[in-house]
């Protein structure tokens, strides 16, 4: 009966590191594609019952390729992991965060209860990646394009999301990189006014300091 409990536990050992390894980024230790994908149906199919909010950011490295080029593949593969460690230390813990090949990556935000809630996450990730990366004695700069999608209003499936959140992504990059677009431009405009009210009352704040 041992032999067979023992038998049993390995089997079942490998079957958890096999599926880990066939849903996991071997560069980032990030979730793949594949398994990205899987976790986004099955919160759609829970948040159409539970009326909530999912948000789905989609991002790539701007002018990804100028680092491949200039300093080799090497150093480009050095730079997504420590873009990936960086983004890590903004984020909550409890978000769907995935490389979903070369230098884009896709973060799921559920049950949320506004939309507010996905640029402020959104803004974070642009804000940390500010300061350069330091990569084989060479100062790297890095910036993102992210476009973002909101379920119900986007899409009421992955596939609509996904498709829906790639137009906004190459809407930010249009628009000169390094920016946030939402799909709705509903959206983007209250956004914009968030930002802007914002900035307002820094400024308020500090000329009444003086």
């Amino acid at each position: 009966a041992s032999t067979r409990y023992e038998l049993e536990n390995k089997l079942y050992n490998t079957y958890k590191k096999v599926k880990l390894l066939a849903e996991t980024d071997s560069l980032t230790g990030l979730s793949n594609r594949y398994s990205f994908d899987e976790s986004l149906k099955q919160v759609i199919s829970l948040n159409t019952r539970s009326h909530k909010k999912t948000a789905l950011l989609l991002f790539d490295l701007d002018h990804f390729k100028i680092v491949n080029d200039s300093f080799g593949h090497d150093v480009g593969d050095l730079l997504l992991k420590k873009v990936v460690s960086r983004i890590k230390s903004c984020l909550r813990g409890n978000e769907k965060f995935a490389r979903l090949g070369g230098d884009e990556f896709a973060i799921m935000l559920s049950n949320l209860s506004n939309s507010d809630q996905a640029g402020q996450v959104a803004r974070r990730i642009v804000a940390v990646l500010q300061k350069p990366f330091e990569i084989a004695s060479a100062l790297l700069q890095t910036t993102v394009s992210i476009g973002i999608a909101i379920f119900p209003e986007n899409g009421k499936t992955s596939e609509m999301l996904l498709k829906h959140a790639d137009i906004a992504m190459y809407r930010a990059k249009n628009n000169g990189r390094n920016q946030i677009c939402f799909f709705e431009e509903e959206m983007q405009n209250k956004f914009y006014l968030r930002i802007k009210t914002e900035a307002e009352l820094r400024v308020a704040l500090v000329e009444q300091q003086l």
